[in-house]
């Protein structure tokens, strides 16, 4: 029977008008053919498959007189493949070789050799042959999987057709990933629309402060130059805490020994041992950034078929990574693994599926990742920290299932992401720009994602930013949340930007069929949140702009209250004020921990809060202090009374809800947030902007609290959540230090907005 004689068994309320049509109009069902068979096999059909695999049109290249480049997303695509199609060419295994930075030089320069010469055919690179290598005799370019940028496709196009004597040249593209498979669907109109995008723009900013860091350091340490600093490379220096009088700092030695070309680290690599039968085998050592990026124990290493399973050390520093062949013998030697595979094996039968882990890696169907909390700069130029969390293994279901919105039909290859409860470890460290921003918690974070997906959008289509110009975040800390911004590469672009102009762009944005698709690169996450609400770009627009209200807000308050001298009173018990806080900070499903700290003007006391299940820990003596400053006149401040009652309500602290509210209406109790929207004529007025804009520091603040927050949550995953008490040490300190200096601040914050009002009443009078 024919796909349309069976066409109610197809028809599901999955799927969208594109199929309906495609099953009754010939010519549009040949548009719309890959999409109608994968929707034919999610309903259980077996229809004849037109799909060619990529190894065997590989593996036909390499009886070409000419050369072929094959461009990959990655070096593991590039690896993979590259076994696939030796499996095809068994004799005539010496015309293809892979290219990239894992493989020594010495084999690099080789490879190269023997293309010219004619010897190698086809060379699978993800990105190292683009960068202006002439091979010549280059006639074909095969990208499995587009790249994200439109430059960067320009230039591995650029590599073919260089001799005047090759007979022709052609480009081959194999859509590997849900956006650039959607963007081919579309028909060549639509790739032609994307090649013909304006190129991402090469950014060149004079005043990159990375850039003022280099020179200063480089003349600070030269006695010669050192009466040539400038006052801005000084200042600089100075609040980085590079130098000081006596010369440069620990910090300064490290962070001038750590200036290379490649990364922001020690001129030696990490080195990468594998462990074959009785010996140990040495290969290309890697950089700092990949230690903590792509080899943690648990990470397979694409380039020898091998999985990381222990990280060598001297002493307390990490020096490399013991790697062992990828197997089933070391998925079960390896206990981390072996709790991984028990998961995989569950998940594989949920699908129908065989599970075989050597079969699923070489298809391509499963691949690990590690999962980093990244501690960017607070407030412009200074360093990040990136730690790595947490590696999964993800795998890939072989089908794809259809889901509809409006008339159209997109498809969802579930996935699943495995973790592999293990040791983690190394940091890597390096200068650049950021912004932390606390957002009022009643903002909707997967929907700021959504704004934030669709700014980097604008950015591109409307400036030619690149897509990973500017990494964001929006995220929870417990109950309060934060938006986190910054460059992965120093380029000053975050202090540069004009936010307001960017906000006006997204406004006047018009999406397109084109527009879709982009968004998938950006964020396959948002995209999928979008599709789900039935393509609502309105919606997307208003939290962009909401994200962007944000930016701009920071200079807001800057510019009303940044040049005030604001008098505020010496804080003493004798103003009858307590500044109080509660922070929940949820560590697993059963296991809530929680921070409450008071300053009555002239002391602070916390406690620390826990609840496993319904059992709730630690308040007494907390409940005994506000009863007892109640009773003696006080009146209460806190800075958002939705998350202090939000906070007591999850830890079940009953009488302290209602002590609160008891205040609230005696007019005890005094919301600083409502006072500083008033008072500043703003619509959020978060406290983090507000102490930096005030000029005081934090011991500790959201992001250092996430940071151990996640450390915590992380060992707990792999130890057990009931062995909290063993393992939260730290959180427990962080926590501590951030709601003792949050609390002083607060108070000092309600009496400069008072003074600020009293201030403003004044000069309008």
């Amino acid at each position: 029977m024919s796909l349309r004689e069976r066409r109610d068994e197809i028809i599901t309320e999955e799927v969208g008008e594109d199929i309906k049509r495609a099953l009754e109009d010939f010519d549009r069902f040949k548009l719309d053919f890959y999409k109608v068979i994968e929707v034919a096999r999610y309903a259980g059909l077996e229809p004849p498959s037109a799909e060619v695999d990529v190894s065997e049109i590989i593996a036909s290249y390499a009886r070409d007189e000419g050369v072929t480049i094959v461009f990959t997303r990655s070096i593991r695509g590039a690896e993979e493949l590259y076994r696939r199609t030796l499996l095809r060419l068994k004799e005539e295994d010496a015309r293809i070789a892979t290219h990239h930075h894992l493989v020594s030089k010495v084999t690099r320069a080789s490879i190269e050799a023997g293309a010219r010469e004619g010897r190698v055919k086809v060379i699978v690179s993800p990105r190292t042959l683009a960068q202006g290598i002439d091979i010549g005799n280059v006639i074909r370019i095969v990208h499995v999987g587009l790249p994200e940028d439109v430059r960067e496709f320009r230039q591995k196009e650029g590599r073919k057709g260089r001799r005047k004597e090759l007979p022709f040249t052609e480009t081959i593209i194999l859509p590997v990933r849900r956006w650039d498979r959607e963007l081919l669907l579309r028909g060549l109109s639509a790739l032609r629309k994307w090649i013909e995008l304006p190129l991402e723009k090469a950014l060149v900013n004079p005043d990159n402060k990375y850039c003022l860091l280099f020179e200063g350091l480089f003349k600070f340490v030269n006695p010669k130059l050192r009466e040539k600093l400038t006052e801005d490379e000084l200042s600089l220096l100075s609040y980085l805490g590079l130098i000081s009088k006596e010369g440069l700092t620990d910090r300064g030695k490290r962070a001038w020994r750590n200036m290379n070309f490649y990364e922001f680290g020690p001129p030696y690599g990490m080195k990468r041992m594998k462990r074959e039968d009785d010996r140990a085998v040495y290969l290309e050592d890697i950089g700092h950034c990949d230690l903590v990026e792509r080899f943690q124990p648990g990470c397979i290493d694409y380039s020898a078929d091998a999985v990381v399973v222990d990280l060598l050390r001297k002493g307390r520093f990490i020096t490399g990574v013991v790697e062992e062949q990828l197997s089933m013998r070391t998925v079960f030697s390896y206990d981390p693994l072996a709790f991984a595979y028990e998961e995989y094996e569950k998940t594989k039968h949920s699908w129908g599926e065989e599970p075989n882990v050597i079969r699923d890696y070489y298809t391509g169907r499963l691949h690990s990742e590690v999962i980093c909390v990244v501690d960017p700069p607070r407030d412009g130029f200074g360093i990040r920290t990136k730690i790595p969390n947490r590696v999964y293994w993800t795998i890939s279901a072989r089908r794809s299932r259809p889901v509809s919105a409006g008339d159209r039909t997109y498809f969802i290859r579930d996935r699943k992401s495995l973790p592999v409860l293990g040791p983690t470890g190394g940091v890597y460290r390096d200068y650049t720009y950021g912004i932390v921003i606390e957002l009022d918690p009643a903002e909707d974070i997967i929907w700021g994602r959504v704004g934030m997906a669709l700014v980097t959008l604008v950015l591109r289509l409307a400036y030619g930013i690149p897509f990973d110009t500017i990494y964001y975040e929006v995220v929870n800390v417990g109950d309060r949340k934060l938006l986190l911004l910054h460059e992965p590469d120093s380029a000053g672009l975050i202090e540069k930007l004009d936010w307001m102009e960017v906000s006006k762009k997204v406004e006047e944005f018009e999406p397109d069929e084109l527009s879709e698709i982009l968004l998938q690169v950006v964020d396959d996450q948002a995209h999928f949140e979008l599709l789900s609400s039935g393509m609502r770009w309105d919606l997307a627009k208003r939290y962009a702009k909401r994200m962007l209200e944000y930016l701009m807000l920071r200079e807001k308050i800057r510019v009303k209250i940044g040049n005030r001298e604001i008098l505020v009173p010496r804080p003493s018990r004798a103003l009858k004020t307590a500044a109080f806080d509660f922070i929940n900070l949820p560590i697993s499903e059963n296991v809530l921990l929680g921070c409450s700290a008071i300053f009555d003007g002239e002391e602070s006391f916390y406690v620390l809060l826990s609840k496993e299940f319904f059992e709730t820990s630690g308040w007494e003596e907390m409940g005994k202090v506000l009863n007892s400053l109640v009773d003696r006149g006080f009146c209460f401040i806190v800075y958002d009374l939705s998350l202090i009652m939000k906070a007591l309500t999850q830890f079940r602290l009953t009488s302290a809800s209602l002590l609160i509210e008891g205040l609230k209406r005696e007019g005890r109790l005094i919301e600083v947030s409502e006072l500083a929207k008033k008072v500043l004529s703003v619509e959020v007025a978060p406290f983090e902007e507000l102490v930096r804009t005030l000029g005081w520091r934090e011991t500790n603040d959201l992001v250092s609290l996430r940071t151990e927050l996640e450390r915590s949550s992380s060992l707990l995953k792999e130890r057990g959540e009931f062995k909290w008490p063993y393992f939260t040490k730290y959180l427990k300190k962080t926590a501590e230090e951030y709601m003792k200096s949050s609390v002083i601040n607060l108070y000092k914050i309600y009496y400069a907005l008072k003074g600020f009002e009293k201030q403003t009443k004044i000069l309008e009078t």
